[in-house]
């Protein structure tokens, strides 16, 4: 059976509303609620002003309130903090808005010596499942008097952000102040498609097409373009070169059975756990030592939703030696390997002998730390991007350009044109990084992939031209060299021979024998 819920979220006031629905058995409610539906609204706070009444007071002492600022689209916004107390502000994000500009500063003067210190906490709202340490924002603010601080957090347009302020409570004795100004910008770089805050298909550069093609536009107010890209690592791709699946110990290894089979058979037996153990065989090349770092991505940042218990790897080296090891849920750090065999293990467990056996080939992924960045011009033009290897002729990559609203912008990615490591096969992806505006890398850059080309083959002319086909050896010439090979085993057994056969060559062929 299904239900639906109805809200009516007219006269609620700004911030978080919370409620929930209980279900109850009508013939026994005594039994309290059968489950319950949680439900949440937030209204923001940005919703309550408009072009014709631009601020909107918080609370009745009117030292807290939010502003929309004369262009129709940036806020400004007011907190009063009590030490230990988090203040919340919900704002709307407009449509096409890419990353938001957060700027603090103190609206009172320090009078007991001490500058407060606040902690700032940004979170988009985004639809997905990305983990929030990657899209929030945590920053430890010391208020100075006159000085303005600027901080910087992606957003998704047509969702909400909050801004929490909170005075912490050991170093400040007095309240604070402070006014935050919310900038949104754009470059409509990212697909408006996209439901999550990043994309996990990021800008590829196929090894036939010698480029990659982006557009830039700013439909909310001017931006600046200070494009650079950057390859940092080579990724490589790895299959088991073994597997074994056994039963895991009795003991041990043991899923205990549900209310509701206990409910139904009081004599249910647990269930045992499969183990699934991998092996990967990996080679590292190259003269120098590379910084190297296994990981799972299909099973990375999977914890309680896992489809598989465990996730436990292990990196060893030729003589079974423990090098590092790592998990699902934090990236190890990279390892420094010399040039050998090595070998990555994991462990998987699931009580399903036959889901295990349909992931027996799941890949593993290797990391290896280029010893330089390469770097990828970016261009204007497209016949400059096609031909990244032409030099000389007067090309000038992109530089800083200011890009006007309502303006559109395209952008052409080349492939890097020093040479890669001799340690990178073909197939393998080098990834980094575009930035759009270096100086707001956190907020405008995106993950570039190269996949290394089939290694080149071409020769020069003077290596094509056919060469002189050699004199083949006659008859005589092959039983006089096979004499002559002869020589070598008669001369310590005996001495008489030798010297006979030394003398016939001599008059059969004076200036062969020395």
């Amino acid at each position: 059976q299904s239900f639906s819920v109805r809200l009516n979220t007219q006269g609620l006031k700004p911030g978080v509303h919370y409620a929930s629905v209980h279900a109850v058995d009508s013939s026994d409610e005594q039994r309290g609620p059968l489950f319950s539906v949680p439900i949440t609204v937030i209204i923001p706070h940005s919703r309550f002003v408009t072009s014709d009444q631009p601020k909107f007071l918080l609370n009745d002492s009117s030292n807290e309130s939010i502003e929309l600022k004369d262009n129709g689209l940036d806020l400004t916004t007011s907190f009063r903090l009590e030490q230990g107390v988090p203040n919340r502000r919900f704002v709307s994000v407009p449509i096409g808005a890419e990353w938001a500009t957060i700027k603090l500063k103190s609206t009172e003067v320090t009078t007991n010596g001490g500058a407060p210190r606040i902690l700032l906490h940004a979170i988009p709202f985004v639809r997905g499942d990305m983990p929030n340490k990657e899209c929030q924002l945590k920053r430890l603010y010391v208020v100075k008097e006159g000085v303005e601080e600027e901080y910087h957090v992606r957003v998704k347009g047509g969702s909400s952000l909050e801004v929490c302020l909170q005075l912490l409570w050991l170093a400040n004795p007095n309240p604070a102040l402070v006014t935050a100004d919310v900038e949104f910008h754009s470059l409509n770089i990212r697909s408006p498609a996209l439901p999550t805050l990043m994309s996990s298909q990021p800008i590829a550069i196929t090894p036939s097409s010698e480029f990659a093609r982006l557009g830039a536009s700013s439909p909310l107010r001017a931006e600046q373009l200070n494009p650079e890209c950057k390859l940092k690592s080579a990724l490589r791709t790895l299959r088991p070169s073994n597997v074994d699946i056994t039963l895991g110990s009795a003991e041990r290894d043991s899923e205990p059975p549900s209310d509701a089979e206990l409910a139904s058979n009081a004599d249910e037996d647990p269930s045992q756990i499969y183990e699934m153990r991998l092996s990967y065989k990996l080679k590292v090349e190259g003269d120098k030592p590379i910084e190297v770092r296994p990981s799972f991505p299909s099973l990375f940042n999977q914890l309680y939703d896992s489809p598989v218990d465990s996730q436990i790897w292990s990196l060893q080296d030729n003589n079974a030696k423990m090098i590092t090891y790592g998990s699902s849920m934090h990236h190890a750090s990279p390892t420094s390997l010399k040039k050998g065999d090595y070998t990555v293990s994991l462990l998987l467990r699931h009580p399903s002998r036959s889901t295990l056996d349909q992931m027996k080939d799941i890949p593993c992924e290797i990391s290896m730390t280029l010893p330089s960045a390469l770097s990828c011009n970016i261009y204007s033009e497209l016949d400059k991007a096609s031909t990244p290897a032409v030099k000389g002729d007067g090309r000038k990559p992109m530089g800083k350009k200011l890009l006007s609203k309502g303006s559109h912008q395209d952008i052409y990615v080349a492939r890097p044109t020093d040479a890669l490591p001799s340690w990178v096969a073909p197939g393998d992806v080098l990834q980094g990084a575009l930035v759009v505006d270096k100086g707001k890398e956190a907020v405008s850059s995106m993950k570039v992939i190269y996949v290394a080309p089939p290694k080149s083959t071409a020769k020069d002319g003077d290596d094509e031209k056919p060469k002189a086909k050699e004199k083949e050896d006659s008859l005589a010439d092959v039983v006089f060299k096979a004499k002559l090979g002869h020589l070598a085993s008669l001369r310590t057994k005996n001495v008489t021979v030798y010297k006979e056969i030394i003398t016939t060559l001599k008059d059969e062929r004076p200036h062969s024998v020395p």
